[in-house]
Formats: structure tokens, C-alpha cells, sequence
């Protein structure tokens, strides 16, 4: 063996695709069945394995076969016809990995990865469960090469429309993403991204592992050098098997295990020892990721901790060297220590782990496209610091839910209908929501660039000339005086008729707001004092003369007369053609009362108080 020699166990859920396998085989005979809600010690396990094996279970949990990638054991724990010589490695990873056809229910396809010492490649085989009376076997389809010079790792992910992605790589970093779906397996989509690998340095040996929201793909790179070993997280699409943007974590220690939390916001990586730390992959930058490191548990005086792999009941199991327990975090989605890790988790019943666990990817919605969580907002595009309600509109029937909000306060929540999610930055969010149902299973849903939050608009200048105010330029304007929107106030500028606080209310092209207010003294009696025209008789029954003495204005003139609360009750355009002008107006039909006659063109303005007495 390798120093240390590596396994995998993968375990993936069959038919429907959505049923948590409720079974584990794993370590040296042990195993654990979740059947109960709770896992508990089960016998049976025939396999005594420090590396890994495949387990498959059928629709509704129970063993169907499982293998350690050199041979295969059916349900009554036999060799299955034909069931040996098959290429894996026991000291390889991802000896085997299992992925159910589909389309067909009873067939399965069992991929092997040999060590990185030797060189059979990456192969598969297909395993039909409607062979010798239900038990299965190994059919004539054994050992076909796809790639003949891999690392030891392999994932599956879904695909959508019932299709599967299974991904390796080379030592350099090349990237094969073989889409499978009823037809059988398409040629790999490829993808230049990550690492290069040194296989001298046990480089390409440890865990990869898929996000539960099939949006990224993590690797553990052994190395017999700490400085040579990493974490590596990519992005991956799942509608074209692209691999991308990979960054690097760094413990300063090897590494082997690691583990997406199930709603996909935190990744946990061990250490080739005792010590499990946590990052925080909605801090931000690669270099926030790497800084939100926070050692979550320390796994006693054992040599070292395993695989990471979360349970049916959503909770992340660890398996440590030699242990006669599996440790567990109960909270996984929660943020640092709050996940609550516990050393001596499930007593595996006199059995012993290895450092391998069955993994339990589930492929969610891979049978179709159109997922059964659905959800609405109240508003999918706000300004900086507004707030947004969510409404699950799922039709599976959930009893629990599990938001994502990123760049939302709160950024989680496990209302059914959470409300007040405020934005204080402006961008484009995500948000996701995880229903899981009656009988712990799961479905997502996440919306990229769902929630568009927009930019504050800068506080807007009011300018004074006289007793006009004028805003610096906006899409909108509404003014106020003492706080009460003054109705028709609504242009750049306004002309003040009385002593108060003034207002400007502005909204830019994306319907945000900002305001500024500035105090206005008027002289007199709420009365602009001006001897360059006059207004007679006032008070008068309605029936005015309005005169200019010696004016400087001319050309055309606007006249306007509003009430106090400013809002328009006359207006007309004048033209005047001499310093002495005068002109009669009939105001009678207005009511007796305070109002203001306001005078302006490209010259100045002038305003007066008229009284209308009747």
C-alpha cells in the first residue's frame, strides 16, 4: 500500500433516483442502517476493507450488491457470477463508484479507478439485476476502457431528465465529463481546469465530491508533502459538464477526506490527522474562503480522520482510522462550531472503520428538468437597504424548508414564508430553497441572479436663487414642505410661497430614492416684497391688474397662481413688449381666499400675495 493507501466507498440510490440509501457497508465488516431515522450497527458486511466499495441500493433502501472495485457480492453476500477480475484497485479511492442506468432500473453501471501506480485506466461494467433469479450479475459488458490514464478519483452528478455525469482527470489538468443517459454513455465533454497532479507525491489520491447543488465539484489532493497537498474547488455546470475556476485551500497539513454541507454553503475538510476545520463558502473572495477556516472538532487520540459523507437524515458522518465510532456533525449547515461535531457518534458494534464511508449522493431531481420546489418574492429587483418577502410555492408536500439567501440579512432561514430578507449591497443574488419531505428526502431549487438589489442614488444639491429651489438632476422629483408632499411639486424646480423646511424626494431610472432637505426663511408675510410690479385692487372680488413698473423683464412670461399649499390654480404665457406692461385677470370663480401670483421668464421672477375677498 501507499503511505497512506486511500479508499472510497460510494453509494448511490437507484430507479428513482431520489430515495436515500439507507444501508452502509464500510471498514473492516462494519456497517450502519438508517432505515430506523437514526443509524445502528448492522452485521452482514463481508468486505474488511480499509479503502472503499460501492454500494447500491434499490428504490426504497434495500442492498441490492456492492463491491470493492476487484469483485461483487449480491444481497446474500455471494459472489455474483462472473463477479471477479474486475480492475479497481483496493488501494485506489474511487475503486468503484456505481450509477444506475437510466431508463432502466434493473441496470447498473459500475465504474473502476485503479491506483495511481499502475495502469489500467478508467474502465466500467455492467451489472444486470434481473440475472440468476433477482440477485444479479455481472454481465459479458466487463472492463471496458474509457480513459487509460486517470487519477483515482471519480464522481457522479446529475444531469438533468433522468441523465447522469460521471467526471475524472489526468494528472495534468484535464477534466472527462461523460454525460450517460438511455442511449448509454456519450463521448466526455472536456475541460482544462485545476492542478497539475505529481503521481511520485500520491498526487490525484483522495476524495472528490459534488455540492448537493450540483454547482461545484471539490477534490482532497493527498501529497506525501504538506505543501504539495490542497483542497481544490471548481465550478461545474451541469447542463454541459464544463469544469471551471478552480481555487486552492490550504491546511498546511495532507489531506484526503473533505464534504459539501447539504445546502452547499460550507465545506469541510480534515486533515490527514485528527482536526476537522470548516470554511465558509459564502465569505466571499477565494481569499475570504480560505480566512473563514475554523477548526470544528478534533477526532481524539485516533491516527486520523477519513471520508466525510453526509446521511439520510442530512447529518455528516466521518470516518476515523480504526475507529470503533463514527464521529458526526449534527448541523452541517450552521456556521462554525455551531455545527456541533461529536467525536463518538454511532458505535459501530464491535466492528471497526476504516477511513473510507459509502457516499450518499443523491441525484435529486435527475429525472426531470422542472423540479417540484417552486417559490415567488414579493420583489425580485429593490433598491439598497430595502427588504423582500419569500413564499414557498413547492407542490411535494414539505415538512421542513431550508432558504438560502446570499448577501441577505438573514442569510438563511427555515421559515416556510420568510420575510424581511433586507439587501444592504447592491448586486445580483442567488437564492435557493431546500424542501425535504415526510420521509427526509430532498429537493432544490436555486435561482441564479434571482434578487437584482440597485444602488442608492447620491444625495441630491438644492440650489437657491431668490426663492426658487432647484435640485441637481434626477429622473423624478417630488418636493415636501415640514415632511407633507406638496401636491404638483414634482418638477426640478419650486418656486417657495412660505417659511418652512423643503424637501427634495429624487428617484433615478431604477425607481431608487434619495432626498435632501433645506430650510427657506421668507421675508414679510409669507410674501416675496417686490416694488417692480404692482397688483391692484387687492384684496378685489377676483377681477386683478397686473402692472410692471420700470421691469427688466420682456419676451415671453410665464404667470401662474397657486394656492398656499402650492398647488396650481391659473397659468398662462404672456409676451411682453414694453416696460410698462399691464395686463387684467379674472379670477372670480375662485373661492375667497390666500393666494400667490407668481411672475417669471429668462429675466427673473417676482411673486405676490392676493387676496380675493367675495
Amino acid at each position: 500500500m501507499k503511505t497512506p493507501v486511500l479508499l472510497l466507498c460510494l453509494l448511490i440510490s437507484i430507479s428513482a433516483f431520489s430515495q436515500q440509501p439507507e444501508i452502509w457497508y464500510f471498514g473492516y465488516n462494519a456497517g450502519v442502517d438508517f432505515s430506523s431515522g437514526s443509524p445502528v450497527s448492522v452485521s452482514g458486511n463481508v468486505m474488511s476493507q480499509w479503502e472503499g466499495v460501492a454500494v447500491a441500493c434499490d428504490a426504497d433502501g434495500n442492498l441490492e450488491f456492492y463491491s470493492d472495485g476487484l469483485s461483487v457480492w449480491n444481497a446474500n453476500n455471494q459472489v455474483m457470477a462472473n463477479g471477479t477480475g474486475l480492475l479497481g484497485n483496493s488501494s485506489s479511492t474511487h475503486s468503484a463508484t456505481v450509477v444506475p442506468m437510466p431508463g432502466n432500473p434493473d441496470q447498473y453501471y459500475l465504474f473502476t479507478c485503479t491506483d495511481v501506480y499502475s495502469s489500467f485506466g478508467f474502465r466500467y461494467s455492467i451489472v444486470d439485476m434481473t440475472l440468476n433469479g433477482g440477485l444479479g450479475d455481472v454481465t459479458s459488458t466487463k472492463n471496458v476502457l474509457l480513459e487509460d490514464s486517470t487519477t483515482e478519483q471519480c464522481v457522479a452528478i446529475c444531469a438533468g431528465n433522468g441523465n447522469v455525469w460521471v467526471l475524472t482527470r489526468q494528472f495534468n489538468p484535464v477534466w472527462f465529463a461523460y454525460k450517460i443517459d438511455a442511449t448509454g454513455i456519450e463521448p466526455a465533454v472536456i475541460s482544462n481546469a485545476g492542478s497539475v497532479f505529481d503521481p511520485i507525491d500520491a498526487n490525484g489520491v483522495g476524495y472528490i465530491k459534488a455540492s448537493p447543488l450540483n454547482d461545484k465539484i471539490a477534490i482532497a489532493n493527498y501529497g506525501f508533502t504538506p505543501s504539495n497537498s490542497f483542497f481544490e474547488i471548481y465550478d461545474f455546470d451541469d447542463a454541459t459538464g464544463v469544469v471551471s475556476n478552480p481555487f486552492q485551500l490550504y491546511l498546511g497539513q495532507s489531506v484526503y477526506g473533505c464534504a459539501f454541507s447539504p445546502d452547499g454553503t460550507k465545506f469541510y475538510g480534515p486533515e490527514w490527522g485528527p482536526d476537522i476545520y470548516q470554511f465558509d463558502l459564502t465569505a466571499g473572495s477565494p481569499t475570504d474562503i480560505a480566512n473563514s477556516k475554523t477548526l470544528i472538532g478534533t477526532a481524539g487520540g485516533y491516527n486520523s480522520v477519513g471520508d466525510l459523507q453526509i446521511g439520510p437524515d442530512q447529518k455528516i458522518y466521518c470516518s476515523i482510522n480504526g475507529g470503533s465510532y463514527l464521529s458526526v456533525i449534527n448541523d452541517p449547515n450552521a456556521l462554525g462550531t455551531d455545527c456541533d461535531f461529536q467525536v463518538n457518534g454511532v458505535y459501530l458494534g464491535g466492528f471497526t472503520s476504516g477511513i473510507g464511508l459509502p457516499s450518499t449522493l443523491i441525484f435529486g431531481d435527475c429525472e426531470s428538468d422542472i423540479s417540484p420546489v417552486a417559490l415567488s418574492a414579493t420583489d425580485t429587483a429593490l433598491c439598497q437597504k430595502f427588504c423582500v418577502g419569500f413564499t414557498d410555492l413547492s407542490s411535494n408536500n414539505p415538512s421542513a424548508w431550508n432558504w438560502i439567501f446570499p448577501g441577505g440579512s438573514p442569510s438563511f432561514s427555515n421559515d416556510q414564508n420568510p420575510q424581511s430578507i433586507c439587501y444592504s449591497e447592491a448586486g445580483t443574488y442567488d437564492v435557493t430553497l431546500i424542501t425535504t419531505v415526510a420521509n427526509g428526502s430532498n429537493d432544490t431549487l436555486t435561482l441564479y441572479d434571482y434578487i437584482t438589489v440597485f444602488e442608492t442614488p447620491a444625495f441630491p444639491t438644492i440650489s437657491q436663487n431668490g426663492y426658487t429651489l432647484t435640485s441637481s438632476p434626477a429622473n423624478s422629483y417630488q418636493w415636501q414642505l415640514n415632511a407633507t408632499d406638496i401636491p404638483g411639486g414634482t418638477n426640478q424646480s419650486y418656486d417657495v410661497l412660505q417659511t418652512g423646511l423643503y424637501t427634495v424626494i429624487i428617484n433615478d431610472e431604477n425607481g431608487c430614492a434619495n432626498s435632501t432637505t433645506l430650510y427657506v426663511q421668507i421675508t414679510g408675510v409669507d410674501e416675496v416684497e417686490d416694488d417692480s410690479f404692482s397688483i391692484y385692487p387687492n384684496p378685489s372680488d377676483g377681477r386683478i391688474s397686473v402692472e410692471l413698473l420700470n421691469s427688466q423683464m420682456s419676451g415671453e412670461v410665464s404667470v401662474k397662481v397657486v394656492n398656499p399649499l402650492g398647488q396650481l390654480i391659473y397659468s398662462s404665457k404672456e409676451n411682453i413688449s414694453s416696460l410698462n406692461w399691464k395686463k387684467e385677470f379674472d379670477l372670480s370663480n375662485l373661492a375667497r381666499g390666500i393666494y400667490f401670483i407668481e411672475l417669471k421668464s429668462q429675466d427673473g421672477f417676482v411673486k405676490k400675495k392676493i387676496i380675493i375677498s367675495k
